[in-house]
């Protein structure tokens, strides 16, 4: 009999932390919102019960303070339908790299 050692894999490179900023964004012709639940430097979850596809890009907007928006691409990684979906951030310029990462930075030491 041939024992078998089953490991998870944890197949993400940053660390998440969970947070709650509103989102918008639109499919085809459709505006649609959502609320991003958790973010690292590399991407985000977000809660929505939109309609996407599977490896399409989009672009979202993110509420970080009362009418402050953030304006970002990524790419759907995986969805569950009508649900949620996780977005692997796809920087346009490094400026916007460098916003989540100072954001991540700030929700690391507040984490402690």
């Amino acid at each position: 009999m041939v024992n078998f050692i089953i490991m998870s894999i944890e197949r993400r490179q940053f660390k998440r932390f969970p947070v709650s900023f509103d989102v918008r964004f639109d499919i085809g012709t459709t505006k649609c919102t959502g609320t991003m639940s958790d973010l690292s430097i590399g991407g985000c979850y977000i809660l929505s019960s939109a309609e996407v596809t599977l490896r399409s890009q989009i672009n979202i907007k993110v509420r970080l303070m009362e009418e402050r928006w953030l304006s970002l691409r990524g790419l759907i990684m995986h969805h569950f339908p009508n649900q949620s979906f996780g977005l692997r951030f796809e920087f346009a310029t490094e400026a916007e790299e460098e916003i989540i990462a100072r954001l991540v930075d700030h929700l690391d030491k507040n984490q402690a």
